[in-house]
């Protein structure tokens, strides 16, 4: 049964075959076109990654003209330490007017742009004390307090001032031993202008933390600010030291103690800095 079956299908076959020969050329034609519809078939295959592989080559020729430009612009970009100043809305919380903070005797300030991170901006405040000028500090209950916090705390059982150095732009604050350096090499120096012991001079920073104070800048700064010290400068301190405020922060009082009378001028700096205990506020 199995090889009768067979055979007719192999005859049948071959009937057809032979019948579209002679009579009948379209199957032949069929199987002739089906041929080479399976070869271009697999000829197109690869030819597809091919195709796409030649335009690629002139959309990665713009790339480096593209690094190219970035290069280029670079250099435009000012230095970390010398941005633009930013300017910010003015808060509906500040006061509609700024008190005038008048001078008082024994108390010398100068400001100066040193560019400690902004260019075009006052960044540093030198104030000059009497000799005998006490000192009393509140400093940060922090576990991580910048150089100039630690400096300060260290300083503040002389329980004398004769000069404080105050800059923003930068804070000095995770710096490990470099920034500890930075802090040292400030208040050297400004002491040996001012003509005083090193732990008669503060220190504050206040600005971007994890850079290392650039103290080069500062210390060139303060030769000059020493030969303009100005008893009414106050309102210059209080700019001076501004980071993220949007308007100087200034306040002062006089009162009597002990029959005498007394003048108290505050400046501060500090926005949403004051958590926990101070924090980064000065």
């Amino acid at each position: 049964m199995t090889t009768r079956k067979a055979k007719p299908t192999v005859k049948t076959v071959a009937s057809k075959t032979a019948s579209g020969s002679k009579a009948k050329a379209p199957p032949a034609k069929v199987q002739t076109k089906a041929n080479p519809v399976k070869a271009p078939a697999q000829k197109a295959a690869p030819a597809k990654p091919a195709a796409p592989a030649k335009p690629v080559k002139p959309d990665a020729k713009p790339l480096p003209a593209k690094a190219v430009v970035a290069k280029k612009s670079e250099p435009a970009k000012a230095a970390p330490t010398q941005r633009a100043a930013k300017t910010h809305p003015v808060s509906p919380l500040a006061p509609k007017t700024t008190p005038r903070l008048p001078p008082i005797k024994g108390v010398r300030i100068a400001t100066s742009a040193a560019g400690v991170r902004y260019a075009g901006r006052t960044d540093v405040t030198l104030a000059v004390f009497a000799p005998g000028t006490h000192v009393a500090g509140v400093l940060t209950r922090s576990k991580c307090p910048s150089a100039p916090v630690d400096w300060c705390r260290q300083n503040l059982n002389f329980g004398r001032a004769r000069a404080l150095v105050v800059n923003s732009g930068n804070a000095n604050a995770f710096t490990g031993a470099a920034g500890a350096a930075a802090a040292r090499k400030t208040a050297l120096s400004a002491a040996e202008i001012v003509g005083c012991k090193p732990e008669e001079v503060f220190l504050a920073s206040t600005g971007v933390i994890g850079e290392v104070l650039p103290a080069d800048k500062i210390v060139q700064a303060l030769p000059g600010m020493n030969k303009n010290l100005n008893s009414d400068a106050f309102a210059d301190a209080a700019k001076a030291i501004m980071t993220t405020d949007t308007y100087a922060k200034a306040a002062t009082a006089v009162a009597e103690i002990d029959g005498v009378k007394v003048t108290i001028n505050g400046i501060a700096k500090g926005s949403g800095m004051i958590a926990p205990d101070l924090a980064t506020m000065l």
